[in-house]
């Protein structure tokens, strides 16, 4: 019988339910059976669409107020490592953990993986209990070990990567634990394509350079200046074509078929992001993790603009430190940045540091360690037993 995974994410911005969408699809690869859940949907729908909602909104409208929340966070879990005190964040998944519950009594499965830690709290408040659980992962989606994120107890929780590895160790991980994997992506992003095949497929023309504009899943409204400075630049450029991802933004693609700039193509909502990665020169996006992970996958220049304070910085930066995107702090540096990725000597070397910086095919990687956890015996299903490093000791 096929071994079956449940899949836990949260719609509190699309990169958790994107890598999520990406695993299924390295599990069912690999012959597994598998099942996604939104775990406050087992509340109900107005619940999960309120949680989400509320997330997005905070970013989008008062962002100011969201990296102060962010901080004061961060504050937080440094006294809790110095005296106990109560977990905001974990309190509240109680009551849908209990739903969680009962969900995995009727539908058992043999691995949970979480994509967010909201889901990876209520399988800790549950392992609290002494109640017996599948094996659990949680994937973390940031360069960067975030508030509270460290609570969310699973049997391992997978990293972006080893060099981020000692700010998840200080909160007294076991080292056995942390699996430095990196962040699956979905495996369209991996493969090598004719570019030149991608652009005909698509329609865009081959013998332009293509700027490919994304804002991940927040929407538009924090990089309006820097698609003006982009519309000044196209001006002057008549050799490069201007890609504007709208996503669910209809009012946006409306807006542009209307003005009708010949250099400007917007894309509406599209299930092949991949295409247009692999079919761009240049990538400008804010810094979500997942985004970036696909873009560097798919060995493609970036610019990080706009990023959220707090995570999304901190993903901008270490893109940065090692060479795999230039990061635009401030609006007048963008075009300075963007005549340098037009230098395909500089865009090549941003694309290898990209290659040998981040661990390759994350998601094949997971999926090969959690065949090698469920298989091993009862006994050893259990935190600090590493399973791979168990079944080479076997080997030899």
């Amino acid at each position: 019988m096929k071994p079956k995974a449940l899949l836990l994410s949260c719609s509190t911005g699309g990169g958790h339910d994107s890598c999520a969408h990406a695993m299924i699809k390295h599990f069912e690869k690999n012959g597994w059976d598998t099942q996604f859940l939104d775990p406050y949907t087992l509340d109900s729908r107005k619940t999960a669409n309120l949680v989400g909602g509320a997330y997005v909104h905070l970013i989008q409208k008062y962002p100011k107020v969201f990296y102060g929340l962010y901080k004061a966070g961060e504050w937080y879990e440094k006294l809790e490592n110095i005296i106990p005190l109560p977990s905001p964040v974990l309190d509240v998944q109680k009551s849908t953990s209990r739903r969680l519950l009962d969900y995995l009594r009727k539908n058992p499965v043999d691995l949970i993986v979480c994509t967010h830690m909201y889901a990876g709290m209520m399988i800790t408040l549950l392992k609290e209990e002494g109640l017996r659980l599948p094996p659990s992962i949680l994937i973390t989606t940031d360069y960067a070990c975030i508030p509270f994120e460290t609570q969310a107890d699973c049997d391992y929780t997978c990293i972006a990567s080893k060099d981020i590895e000692d700010e998840f160790l200080k909160w007294h991980l076991d080292p056995y634990e942390v699996l430095p994997l990196g962040i699956p992506v979905d495996p369209e992003f991996e493969k090598t394509v004719n570019r030149k095949e991608i652009r005909k497929k698509l329609e865009l023309p081959v013998d332009k350079t293509l700027l490919l504009l994304g804002s991940g899943s927040m929407g538009f409204s924090s990089i309006t200046k820097d698609f003006e400075d982009l519309e000044a630049f196209l001006e002057g450029h008549k050799d490069v074509n201007l890609l504007v991802m709208c996503g669910h933004s209809d009012d946006l693609y409306l807006q542009l078929l209307q003005e009708g700039h010949e250099q400007i193509k917007p894309i509406p909502f599209v299930d092949n992001v991949y295409d247009y990665v692999h079919a761009c020169d240049v990538y400008l996006t804010k810094p979500g993790g997942l985004s970036i992970t696909e873009a560097a996958a798919a060995g493609t220049p970036l610019m990080l603009v706009s990023p959220i304070p707090g995570v999304e910085s901190a993903n901008a930066e270490y893109f940065e430190r090692k060479n795999m995107a230039f990061y635009a702090r401030k609006p007048e540096e963008i075009i300075p940045f963007l005549e340098q990725l037009l230098n395909p000597q500089i865009a090549r070397a941003m694309v290898m540091a990209q290659k040998h910086t981040l661990p390759r095919h994350s998601g094949q990687a997971v999926v090969d360690f959690a065949s090698a956890l469920v298989h091993l015996s009862p006994t050893k299903k259990k935190p600090g037993i590493h399973p791979l490093k168990t079944r080479r000791q076997n080997l030899t």
